[in-house]
């Protein structure tokens, strides 16, 4: 009986020893990109990240409107706009954008009071009119939201 006890621990010990777990160190760090198509060819555009700039205020009720957008991963946003001199703070929108057309224009479909169609480009985004075509007028250099790094 003793000989049976000895190699039921022996045996016990044996195992708890061989189940002995290894931690390795895993970089979970990734960056995500998205394939876009640009005509012909495919170019990958980090579009994560925060967009700012200040946009002539539409409504004629203040003089500019300060705005930015953050993409998040898996294609999640914060919207916000403060109207200089009249809002104290921000106003805030979340959700969750799309692509559209050609991969190159994302639409914040929770934005529905204003123009909700961007363009993408290298470093900074385009609001587009209601249509989601690029603004043609002298102002449309006033539309861009460029990116901060």
């Amino acid at each position: 009986m003793k000989n049976y006890f000895l190699a039921l621990f022996t045996l016990t010990t044996l195992v708890i020893f061989s189940c002995k777990s290894e931690k390795e160190d895993v970089n979970t760090e990734v960056e995500i990109t998205d394939t876009i198509a640009s005509g012909p060819t495919e170019k990958l555009i980090n579009y994560e990240g925060v967009y700012k700039g200040v946009f002539p205020c539409e409504k004629g009720d203040c003089k500019n409107v300060e705005m930015e957008i953050k993409l998040l991963p898996n294609h999640g946003y914060v919207y916000s706009t403060k109207r200089t001199g009249v809002d104290k703070m921000a106003l805030k929108t979340t959700g969750v954008f799309e692509f559209e057309k050609d991969g190159t224009i994302i639409v914040l479909p929770e934005i529905a009071d204003a123009p909700n169609g961007y363009l993408l480009e290298d470093g900074k985004i385009v609001r587009l009119d209601r249509n989601k075509n690029k603004i043609t007028t002298a102002d449309s250099a006033k539309f861009v939201l460029n990116k901060e790094k």
